[in-house]
């Protein structure tokens, strides 16, 4: 039996793309620009950058790395971040790609529901940066960015979800957020919003499964 269900919302870091694949394009261009800046390794820092992602930090991790290679900051270090690493991770048109099959099953739950939004964490440049090389922003109602908030809401915060079922007059049991995060993602479910979480290619096609008749 077809789910009933009005509008879906979606995770996009690791729910639509891997995000790896972004973070690999841009630490490599920033560390091409560390090493003709600095006469730092280029291969040492990214793999800094590359040790530190990995463990899920995400706090400076670009002095970090740049400490971890030097033993201090450089002169003039916080001016060439905010002029040129900041605009690079945030702004950069690499190549990314969705996950195999996740364009046409969005496009096919598209027909389906009334309404389908994005709701991700992160810089609000970033985020839209990705949107924008993943060429899905028109599939989509509405854009909810974490750090378009002040102070930014990033999931479990749950004020992007209560913008979602006002912004668009839903019940939330009618509802549903797809992400890959239970914790976060799966904050949803304090307002009664169905979670929906994808771990594989798998879950994709069980998802588009509860929509057909």
């Amino acid at each position: 039996m077809r789910m009933k269900i009005d509008a879906i919302s979606f995770d996009l870091d690791n729910t639509m793309y891997p995000q790896m694949e972004y973070e690999t394009a841009v630490f490599e261009l920033i560390s091409s620009a560390v090493e003709r800046e600095y006469g730092v390794n280029g291969d040492v820092y990214y793999d800094k950058l590359m040790d530190l992602f990995k463990k899920g930090e995400r706090h400076m991790v670009f002095d970090r790395a740049m400490v971890e290679c030097l033993g201090r900051l450089p002169k003039n270090w916080r001016r060439f971040v905010i002029g040129e690493i900041l605009p690079t991770y945030r702004s950069s048109k690499v190549n990314i790609k969705l996950f195999d099959g996740v364009l046409d099953i969005l496009k096919k739950l598209r027909k389906m529901v009334r309404f389908m939004v994005v709701i991700t964490d992160g810089n609000t440049d970033l985020q839209m940066n990705k949107i924008d090389l993943l060429g899905i922003e028109d599939i989509f109602d509405r854009i909810y960015i974490s750090d378009s908030y002040t102070p930014p809401a990033r999931k479990p915060d749950t004020r992007m979800f209560k913008d979602f079922l006002e912004d668009f007059k839903l019940d939330p049991s009618r509802t549903m957020h797809v992400g890959d995060d239970e914790n976060k993602d799966g904050a949803c479910k304090k307002l009664g919003i169905r979670f929906f979480k994808i771990e594989s290619q798998k879950d994709w096609t069980e998802l588009l499964q509860l929509f057909l008749p």
